[in-house]
């Protein structure tokens, strides 16, 4: 067998050193150091070093998180996306909004009414702002609600939380972050969610998972608004004439 890797105690940050465990031309040392900047470091250390790692990583490269809070404010009337992740058993629920500009929006709700606090979070939302989406995983949320939201005129867009999603979905959450494009208010519990989350490795890549114990409905419901946001809409079809 050859192997090419960063030794363990090499260094990792030196993406000359990296560039040794990647020998084909077309990978070079400034596309390795902007890889360093853009991914954590678990896939990283993985697909760029070729080392051997854990089966789980934070989810953001150190600092970035606390590198995009600040004024979150949206205006009203603003055009948003409301991600919503309902949580089970000891689990927390999650209302996050964000405009086009990923400014955040947060509620996490503990305990017992989870269904009615939700219902009313998303009545207080469609009062003050334009809602494009209201996007949930249609296991928790379905029947009673969503029948409600769409009864009130709004568009309920499933989102099942399944590897095909998520992983693309993380993607674009992680560039997002990394790239400082997102605002976020700095909440307290949107912040612990963030700490119980984590990087799990699947057939399909990468996708944000719950730590043991933990939990990270807030981090989950955020990727679902922002990987909607992200999303562009169709351009409208034109007539540009007869043949």
């Amino acid at each position: 067998m050859l192997e090419w890797a960063v030794p363990e105690d090499g260094d990792v940050d030196d993406p000359r050193q990296v560039k040794k465990a990647n020998p084909a031309s077309w990978i070079t040392v400034d596309g390795l150091r902007a890889q360093r900047e853009a991914v954590p470091d678990l896939a990283y250390r993985r697909y760029h070093a070729n080392q051997w790692t854990q089966g789980e990583s934070s989810v953001f490269p150190p600092g970035a998180w606390a590198a995009c809070a600040g004024d979150a404010t949206i205006e009203d009337g603003a055009e948003i996306i409301i991600g919503i992740d309902a949580g089970q058993g000891a689990s927390d629920s999650a209302v996050v909004w964000v405009d086009s500009q990923l400014h955040v929006g947060v509620k996490v709700i503990e305990g017992t009414g989870t269904a009615h606090e939700i219902d009313a979070t998303v009545d207080d939302l469609a009062r003050k702002y334009r809602i494009r989406e209201v996007v949930a995983d249609p296991w928790h949320v379905v029947g009673y609600l969503s029948e409600r939201w769409e009864q009130r005129g709004l568009l309920v867009v499933e989102y099942p939380q399944f590897d095909s999603r998520l992983v693309p979905g993380t993607d674009v959450l992680l560039r997002a972050v990394t790239e400082g494009r997102l605002v976020h208010p700095d909440d307290p519990a949107l912040n612990r969610h963030v700490e119980g989350s984590r990087l799990r490795d699947t057939r399909r890549g990468v996708r944000i998972d719950k730590r043991e114990g933990r939990n990270n409905d807030g981090l989950v419901a955020l990727l679902v608004a922002v990987s909607r946001m992200e999303v562009k809409p169709p351009e409208p079809v034109r007539l540009l004439g007869w043949l």
